[in-house]
């Protein structure tokens, strides 16, 4: 929306380009979210159907891979959001690295969640002990993600800190950045709250 020419909001960008990406996967993922907590998810097992169970586990299934597929296009329109804006060769070079790292990251999670088990179906069947095949370790892949992503949200606020500090802007334009990235410090730490909420209740 901020595009369009009505709101002079500069040329169309890949920043652009992959926040469109985020929303496209993030849709499904509000969509599956309604439905998951619809057939039960958050409620003690004791008190939810036995199909229940298996169309919990099924819609989460979809859920994991499809929240990697949001979360990495989120993170890297926002390095292309800083390529856009800061010229400097030594900085532009570190924002490459860390888009790397962050498609790779996104690319072994999402592969990972989709062949979490063996047979696939086994993801959302396993519960009751009856299911032939075997799955890894979800608990472990789940902090390990969580955690590769606080770090990866911490270099993706730091990294232009340093460049702003040293660009001539006024106060009021210093002032919303603060808020910007007072927002994204909030989002990380919603994140390690998470994570500590999935050693503790795992």
């Amino acid at each position: 929306m901020a595009r369009l020419p009505f709101f002079n909001g500069g040329p169309f960008g890949m920043d652009d380009v992959m926040i469109i990406v985020a929303m496209i996967f993030t849709i499904p993922f509000t969509v599956f979210s309604v439905f998951i907590a619809n057939a039960g998810l958050g409620k003690d097992i004791w008190h939810v159907d036995f199909d229940d169970i298996t169309k919990v586990l099924y819609i989460y299934y979809w859920d994991e891979w499809i929240y990697f597929s949001a979360i990495v296009p989120t993170k890297m329109s926002l390095h292309f959001f800083y390529l856009r804006i800061f010229p400097k060769k030594s900085f532009r070079i570190a924002i490459y690295i860390v888009m790397g790292i962050t498609l790779a990251y996104g690319i072994v999670f999402i592969l990972v969640s989709v062949f979490q088990c063996s047979p696939i179906k086994t993801a959302w069947l396993r519960w009751d002990g009856t299911a032939p095949g075997h799955c890894n370790n979800i608990n472990l892949q789940g902090w390990t993600s969580a955690a590769i992503n606080i770090v990866l949200d911490f270099v993706t606020l730091a990294l232009p800190l340093r460049e702003l500090s040293q660009m001539d802007l006024w106060r009021k334009k210093k002032i919303h950045i603060c808020i910007m990235f007072s927002v994204g410090s909030f989002v990380t730490i919603v994140s390690i709250l998470r994570l500590q909420s999935l050693l503790k209740f795992a």
